[in-house]
C-alpha cells in the first residue's frame, strides 16, 4: 500500500476519483432507468443484460442491451439457452442509432428509410449480427414488452467485412438463432439491410439449431417462435450470390429449423434480391415472407397480415417449394392474410418455367385489398382474427394491441363521430371514426354508444329549411338535425292554413282486362290523394297513384267438351288460355304470367303435368360410368341440358398396345428390374409381348448387389478382440444376387416327390413342410443379411468357431404381425463357394446374441446343407475353424490370458509400490543422520 499511494495526497484523490465513479455510475443507473420512459438511442457500446431484480428476467434497459445479444455473445462465450430477456415497462421505442440520427424513427416508407441512410452512411451506427459460424445462437426468450426497434443499418458497400467475411452475410434483429428460441412483442421499422448474399430478416436472420458446426443438440425437438412481432418500412436487398431463398420480409430462413409464426403483421417494406430476375420482368425476385424447412406439416403460420409481400416464393430457383401440400394435411398457413395474388407457384429453373401448385392449394391463405383492412372493414376482411385483445382495427390500417395503451371507452371525438385512440403520448393511433347513434331519452338526443348529448346546432349538422306552407300548415322553416330533432317553426306573421279542398272518387270494380281501385278523394288545391274526407288530413298521409290500384279479377280457363281444362304446350312449357281475355294462364297461380308458358316438370323425360315429350339435347358430364380398358368398353355419363336425364355413351378402346421395358442392371444402391413388356394405354404390366401373363411387382425386382469391398468395409466398422481387422466373410462375393423374397402360402404350392410342401424359394434357401404350417394370408420372408452393423454384431456371436460365415433372416407374417411355423420347416441352405465341405455347419443366434450349433446335414454332390427348424429367426451358415493341438476352445484361453495379464499387472503395480516406499525409508533415515 505504501509502494502504491506515497503520501496521504494520493490517498484523497484515490477516494475521490472512486467517489465521482461510483456517484457516475448510480447516476447513469438512474438515467437509464428514467430513459424507460422515452426513446433509447445507442451510442455503439455492448453491455451484458442484468437480472436486476434477481426474478429469473434479464432486463433490457438501453439499446446497449439488445446490442450485445446481437452482437457479442459469440465472441464473449455468453450463453442465452433457457434465459428470458425483457424490455422494460414504459420503453416504446429503441432507435439503433445515435440521438443525432434520432429522425430516422419518422421516417414512413421504406423509400425514405434508404433515402436517409444514402445521405447518412458516414454516421451511421453500423449493425453486425451473430452470423455463419456462431457457436452460441440465442436460444433464450426475447420479450420487446411492444417496444419497437428503429434504425438498424448494415450495408455490403459501405463497412470493412469482418475476419471471418461470412459474418456479414446476416441481417435482423438477431442474426443466427436455434429451433429453442421464442422472440416475441417487437417491432422492426425503419431498418436498413443488404448483403452479397446471405441471411435476412427484420426479426432473426437464420435459424439453424445443427448448423455447419454443429451449435446445438436441439434438431428436430421444437420451433423457433415468433409472436406478437411487426416488420414495417424495412429497406431489404440480396444483391448477388447463390442464396436465393434465405431472406424474408419478418424473417429469414428456418431451413434447418422448424418454425411458427403467430399473430404477425408485416407492411410497408421493399424486399427484393436484385441477383434474379422473374422470367416476366426485370425488378429482381421479390422475398416472401419468410422461408420454411422443407416439411411444411411441422411449421406453423397462423393469423398473420402481409401486405405487400407474398406468404410463398411466386418464383423459385431450384430451392424447396415453401407452400402447403397438394392434399391439404398439414397446411402451414392458416388465417393469413395478404393483399398480393393467390395464384400458381411458378417454379423456374434454367430454360424450363412450369406450374407446381395451384391456388386451390392455398387454402389457408385469403386475398384481402390494402384499403379493406382499413378501420372497422378489418374486422370483416380478416374475420378469423382476435380483434377483441390481440388485434386493433386502426383507422390507417391494422395494428396489434401490444404496441399500444388502446383506451378501453369510447373518445367522442366531435360532435358528429365518435372512436377509439391509443392514449400514449404522440401516438395517433385510433379506430376508424363512427357516427353517433342517437336516442331521445326525455327531452335530449343521447348517443347510445357514447352518451354524447346533441345540441341541435350548426357544429352537429343542423340545418334549417324554409316552407310556402300547405293546404293545412302555415308558411315557416323545418328544422332538420342529424340526432333526430326535426321541429316545425310557423314564420312570423303567416295566414292560418284553410284546410284540403277535397273531391270525392268512387271504387272501380275491374275484371281479367281491366284494373280495380280504391274509394278516394283528391284536394284540388294541393293537388294529393287521400283514402280519407278530413279536410285537415296530415300531408303525409297522402297515397301515391299506385296505392290505389286493386288486383285483376280472376280468369276463367277454357274447357274442352268433356269440361276439361285444356292444356297447351310445346318446348318451352305449358299453359292455360283465359276464356275471356286469350291471354296464356299459369297452370299453378292461374294469373298471367307476362304471356309466357310454366316450364315443363320433367320426369324420366316427360312432364308430369302436361305428358310433354322432351326432345333431348345430350351434353358430356365429364364423368365416367363405367371404366374400361384395352379390352373393355368405357361408359361415359353424359346429362340432356333440356330436362337433366342422365344417360352414358360408349367410348370403345382399342387392344393392348405393348411396348418392352428393357432390364435395369441392380447395383450396390439400387435394386434393378426384369425387362418385362407393358401396355402405353392402360400402364398393367405383363412378362409377355401377348399380354396372357401379368407380372407381379415383386416378380420383376432384382435384388441390389452386396459391396465388393464389404471385407474391408466391415473391418473399418470394427475390429476383433486382438486389435487386427475383424474376420470377413469371403462368401460374400458369391451371393451377390441373394436378396428377400416374400412368397404367400395361398399360391399354389409346389410339392416335392418325398411330399414336402415347398412354402418358400430364393436363389440360395428353400423351406419345405409336410403339411400346412402357416395361416392362409401369411407371407414368408427369407432374407440374405448384408448390412454391415448386424453382420458385424453377428460375427462377434460366431467369431470363436467361424472363419468364414453367411447369415439369413428368415420371418413370417399373418395380418401384420409376426408369426411362428406350427409345425417342423426342412430349410436347405446352398453352401457358398470356396467353403470346406468338411466343416461347414449351421447355427441358430437369438436376439441376445448368443449363438447355438443346430444338427445338420451336408450334401457334398449339391453343395447343400439340409437342417430341420421349429421356428424362425437368424440362421448362419459357417465354416468352423480348426482346433488347434493345444486348445479346444478359443474362447477359453482368450479369457485365461486375459486373466494372467491381469496377475501379471497387478503384481508390477504392487514391486513398484513398495519400491517407491522403500526408497522414501532409505532417504528420510539418511537426512536424520
Amino acid at each position: 500500500m505504501t509502494k502504491l499511494f506515497k503520501n496521504g495526497k494520493q490517498i484523497l484523490g484515490f477516494v475521490l476519483v472512486f467517489a465521482v465513479l461510483a456517484v457516475s455510475l448510480f447516476t447513469g443507473a438512474v438515467v437509464t432507468a428514467s430513459a424507460a420512459n422515452s426513446v433509447l438511442y445507442w451510442d455503439g457500446t455492448y453491455t451484458v443484460p442484468t437480472d436486476t431484480n434477481a426474478d429469473g428476467i434479464y432486463d433490457i434497459d438501453s439499446a446497449s442491451d439488445i446490442a450485445y445479444l446481437a452482437s457479442k455473445t459469440e465472441s464473449e462465450t455468453y450463453d442465452s439457452k433457457g434465459k428470458t430477456y425483457k424490455v422494460v415497462d414504459g420503453v416504446k421505442a429503441i432507435v439503433m442509432q445515435p440521438e443525432s440520427l434520432a429522425a430516422i424513427k419518422d421516417k414512413t416508407s421504406a423509400a425514405e428509410v434508404k433515402a436517409f441512410f444514402d445521405e447518412n452512411a458516414a454516421s451511421a451506427k453500423v449493425w453486425q449480427v451473430v452470423g455463419y459460424n456462431g457457436k452460441y445462437p440465442f436460444q433464450g426468450t426475447f420479450d420487446g414488452n411492444g417496444a419497437t426497434v428503429y434504425g438498424m443499418y448494415n450495408d455490403w458497400d459501405q463497412y470493412t467485412a469482418s475476419a471471418d467475411w461470412r459474418k456479414d452475410l446476416y441481417g435482423g434483429l438477431f442474426g443466427l438463432v436455434d429451433n429453442s428460441a421464442v422472440i416475441k412483442n417487437v417491432a422492426v421499422k425503419n431498418s436498413h439491410f443488404t448483403t452479397n448474399t446471405g441471411f435476412i430478416g427484420p426479426i432473426f436472420a437464420n435459424s439453424a439449431s445443427d448448423g455447419w458446426n454443429a451449435i446445438t443438440a436441439n434438431k428436430g425437438t421444437g420451433n423457433v417462435t415468433v409472436e406478437n412481432c411487426v416488420s414495417a418500412n424495412n429497406y431489404i436487398r440480396i444483391t448477388s450470390g447463390g442464396h436465393k431463398a434465405n431472406a424474408g420480409t419478418l424473417f429469414g430462413s428456418s431451413n434447418q429449423d422448424y418454425a411458427k409464426v403467430n399473430n404477425c403483421l408485416v407492411y410497408g417494406n421493399d424486399a427484393k434480391n436484385t441477383a434474379f430476375t422473374k422470367p416476366d420482368t426485370t425488378v429482381g425476385l421479390d422475398l416472401p415472407l419468410c422461408n420454411l424447412k422443407n416439411e411444411i406439416d411441422k411449421n406453423d403460420v397462423t393469423n398473420v397480415i402481409a401486405l405487400g409481400t407474398t406468404p410463398y416464393h411466386q418464383y423459385d430457383f431450384g430451392w424447396a417449394l415453401f407452400v402447403q401440400d397438394t392434399g391439404g394435411t398439414g397446411s402451414v398457413f392458416k388465417n393469413v392474410y395478404t393483399d398480393q395474388a393467390i395464384g400458381d407457384f411458378m417454379m423456374y429453373s434454367g430454360a424450363t418455367e412450369y406450374n407446381s401448385f395451384e391456388a386451390a392449394n392455398m387454402g389457408g391463405l385469403v386475398k384481402v385489398t390494402d384499403s379493406g383492412v382499413k378501420g372497422e372493414g378489418a374486422k370483416t376482411a380478416a374475420a378469423a382474427l382476435d380483434w377483441d385483445t390481440v388485434w386493433f382495427a386502426g383507422a390507417n390500417g391494422p395494428e396489434l394491441r401490444v404496441f399500444h395503451n388502446i383506451s378501453t371507452t369510447i373518445y367522442a371525438d366531435d360532435a358528429k363521430q365518435h372512436y377509439y385512440k391509443c392514449l400514449d403520448d404522440g401516438c395517433n393511433v385510433t379506430s376508424e371514426k363512427e357516427n353517433h347513434t342517437y336516442e331521445k331519452i326525455g327531452v335530449d338526443y343521447i348517443c347510445t354508444v357514447c352518451t354524447h348529448k346533441c345540441l341541435h346546432d350548426a357544429a352537429h349538422g343542423m340545418v334549417a329549411t324554409e316552407s310556402d306552407g300547405d293546404c293545412v300548415t302555415s308558411a315557416g322553416s323545418y328544422v332538420d338535425c342529424p340526432c333526430g330533432y326535426a321541429p316545425y317553426v310557423p314564420a312570423t306573421g303567416a295566414t292560418p292554413p284553410v284546410g284540403h279542398s277535397l273531391v270525392h272518387h268512387d271504387a272501380d270494380c275491374g275484371h281479367c282486362q281491366k284494373n280495380a281501385k280504391k274509394e278516394h278523394w283528391i284536394c284540388e288545391t294541393c293537388g294529393k290523394i287521400f283514402l280519407t274526407d278530413d279536410i285537415w288530413a296530415k300531408m303525409d298521409t297522402a297515397v301515391d297513384e299506385s296505392d290505389l290500384v286493386l288486383d285483376l279479377g280472376s280468369h276463367k280457363p277454357g274447357i274442352d267438351t268433356e269440361g276439361k281444362i285444356v292444356i297447351y304446350d310445346d318446348e318451352t312449357g305449358h299453359w292455360y288460355i283465359c276464356s275471356v281475355c286469350d291471354g296464356k294462364l299459369d297452370t299453378d297461380s292461374n294469373v298471367i304470367p307476362d304471356d309466357s308458358a310454366e316450364a315443363h316438370d320433367y320426369d324420366q323425360g316427360v312432364c308430369e303435368v302436361c305428358g310433354y315429350e322432351c326432345k333431348h339435347d345430350f351434353e358430356p358430364t365429364g364423368k365416367i360410368a363405367v371404366v374400361g380398358d384395352c379390352n373393355t368398353d368405357e361408359l361415359s355419363e353424359e346429362k340432356c341440358k333440356i330436362c337433366g336425364l342422365v344417360g352414358t355413351t360408349v367410348t370403345r378402346k382399342a387392344g393392348h398396345e405393348m411396348k418392352l421395358i428393357a432390364q435395369v442392371d441392380p447395383t450396390e444402391k439400387m435394386e434393378g428390374t426384369k425387362a418385362h413388356y407393358e401396355c402405353e394405354l392402360c400402364k398393367k404390366v405383363y412378362t409377355d409381348k401377348s399380354a396372357k401373363t401379368p407380372a407381379k411387382t415383386a416378380e420383376l425386382v432384382i435384388p441390389k448387389l452386396v459391396p465388393e469391398n464389404i471385407d474391408s468395409l466391415m473391418a473399418t466398422v470394427k475390429a476383433n478382440n486382438s486389435g487386427k481387422p475383424a474376420d470377413t466373410d469371403s462368401s460374400s462375393q458369391s451371393s451377390n444376387q441373394q436378396s428377400s423374397t416374400t412368397y404367400n402360402s395361398t399360391s399354389t404350392p409346389t410339392v416335392s416327390e418325398d411330399g414336402l410342401v415347398t412354402i418358400a424359394r430364393t436363389s440360395n434357401v428353400t423351406l419345405e413342410s409336410e403339411g400346412k404350417v402357416f395361416p392362409d394370408d401369411a407371407e414368408v420372408k427369407v432374407e440374405r443379411i448384408n448390412d454391415i452393423k448386424t453382420l458385424e454384431e453377428i460375427k462377434g456371436s460366431v467369431k470363436s468357431v467361424a472363419k468364414k460365415f453367411a447369415a439369413y433372416e428368415i420371418t413370417a407374417q399373418s395380418q401384420n404381425a409376426p408369426v411362428q411355423p406350427t409345425g417342423k420347416v426342412m430349410a436347405t441352405f446352398n453352401i457358398p463357394d470356396g467353403y470346406n465341405l468338411d466343416r461347414v455347419a449351421v447355427l441358430y443366434v437369438d436376439d441376445n446374441g448368443k449363438a447355438e450349433k443346430l444338427n445338420s446335414t451336408v450334401d457334398k454332390a449339391t453343395k447343400t446343407v439340409l437342417v430341420e427348424l421349429n421356428h424362425f429367426s437368424k440362421y448362419v451358415i459357417v465354416e468352423t475353424k480348426a482346433k488347434s493341438a493345444n486348445a479346444s476352445n478359443a474362447e477359453e484361453s482368450t479369457i485365461n490370458w486375459t486373466i494372467v495379464w491381469i496377475i501379471v499387472a497387478v503384481v508390477a503395480v504392487l514391486v513398484i509400490a513398495g519400491g517407491i516406499v522403500l526408497l522414501f525409508l532409505l532417504l528420510a533415515k539418511k537426512k536424520r543422520a
